[in-house]
């Protein structure tokens, strides 16, 4: 019942990762509604840096096979977004290894860019 891999996929699954996260934060956030809580968020954040360039990708606990990219910035701040073609694609090979399915939230949603169907 397993899945056939083809060689590339193979040398890509046992392949060193060209970026890494500098900071890796699990938090929670809750949106009250009077003393009921409305909405509760159990996430992991992946913060990436190279040459100046910043990401953030999400990944919320209760959908752990799904990966959301949340932006590509010119710096930490996360106020001005850059364009990296180079960030987004070393930041999808690291997260391709890990998810199932990789979104960018754009204009306030989710856009998959890419899925997977082997574990």
């Amino acid at each position: 019942m397993g899945y056939r891999l083809s060689n590339e996929e193979i040398e890509f699954l046992e392949s060193d990762d060209i970026i890494t996260p500098f900071k890796i934060k699990h938090d929670i956030d809750y949106i009250f509604n009077g003393y009921n809580i409305d909405i509760y968020y159990n996430y992991i954040d992946y913060h990436f840096e190279r040459n100046g360039v910043y990401c953030v990708a999400r990944a919320y606990l209760d959908e752990i096979n799904s990966v959301s990219i949340r932006g590509i910035f010119s710096g930490s701040d996360r106020r001005e977004t850059a364009k990296s073609r180079e960030m987004l694609e070393v930041v999808c090979n690291y997260l391709k290894r890990r998810y199932r399915k990789i979104e960018v939230f754009k204009d306030g949603e989710y856009k998959t860019i890419w899925t997977n169907a082997y574990p």
